[in-house]
């Protein structure tokens, strides 16, 4: 037996099966646009409370972190704890994968918070993690100041720090800035903070470095810009998993690069295992030809 619903010259006869189902149906959308709608107030409200937090900045002193409202914007003194730093993986960002890096801070009341210090990108070896090692904790004095083309300091670093900015010409602070060569002024270096889309500087004449691909040479020997031919390098497999073709762009140099020395630069920390494991190893002699082009 069905219903039988006349429209004009027409019967609508549905069974009962599918009428108890149409009103099962439109009883479940209503509930379920009803928890759809709650959930929209209840993010908004988080959102409201976040904003609020943010508007203003209160010193942590001596209370902790439960003891303040959620979201709410903090300032605490103490010192950053690098033996128990951790990388929190899988955390993406503008679509890469990388890190988030953890570092507990010690408060003078014995308290310990938990600062997120910001994102490092994935190398693509989980055997070489991004080099975020702090400072502050190598028992060396950051003494050396970092200063623009003005004069402004722009950083303070430690002597290890220094002598490998130095040397490389890039440099990531703990506070997440790069630090890129810049110029000489009166034979002193000079540096710079570079923008997001150079997240691993320049090179010379504001060429925008590439890991893997680009290489500090000495002008003398090789000029700048120029592409190089190192067959010891083709076939290595890189982080991204593309092989790498054995060419490279010449458009950096290095304090510590002269004469025949040439230095592959591979972004953040350590990462020479990449072409190590192709037999290509740190310091070793190794052919290199100039591209006519």
């Amino acid at each position: 037996m069905s219903i039988r619903i006349p429209i004009g010259s027409r019967v609508f006869a549905p069974s009962w099966f599918f009428t108890i189902l149409t009103v099962i149906l439109c009883v479940a959308f209503y509930f379920l646009g009803r928890w759809q709608w709650n959930r929209g107030e209840l993010r908004q409200a988080e959102y409201d409370r976040f904003a609020s937090g943010a508007e203003q900045v209160i010193a942590l002193g001596s209370k902790g972190v439960d003891q303040v409202a959620r979201f709410q914007r903090v300032s605490a003194v103490g010192h950053l704890d690098a033996d128990h730093q951790f990388l929190l993986d899988n955390r993406s960002y503008q679509g890469r994968a990388g890190f988030e890096v953890l570092t507990p801070l010690q408060r003078p009341n014995g308290r310990v918070v938990l600062v997120d210090r910001g994102w490092v990108q994935l190398s693509g070896l989980r055997d070489r993690l991004p080099g975020v090692a702090l400072e502050t904790n190598d028992g060396l004095a950051k003494n050396n100041n970092l200063l623009d083309v003005n004069g402004k300091v722009i950083a303070t670093a430690g002597a290890r720090f220094y002598a490998g900015i130095r040397m490389e010409g890039t440099g990531r602070t703990l506070d997440g800035k790069v630090i890129n060569f810049h110029a000489r002024v009166g034979g002193d270096i000079r540096w710079r903070v570079c923008p997001p889309d150079a997240p691993y500087g320049y090179g010379l004449q504001d060429f925008k470095l590439k890991p893997f691909h680009s290489v500090a040479v000495d002008p003398k020997v090789v000029p700048i810009p120029s592409r190089v031919y190192i067959p010891a390098a083709k076939g290595a497999v890189l982080p991204d998993g593309s092989v790498h073709d054995g060419y490279f762009e010449a458009v950096d140099i290095g304090d510590a690069i002269q004469d025949q020395r040439i230095d592959v630069f591979t972004s953040m920390g350590d990462q020479s295992a990449v072409f190590e494991k192709h037999g290509l190893t740190n310091m070793a002699a190794t052919a290199v030809y100039l591209v006519d082009e």
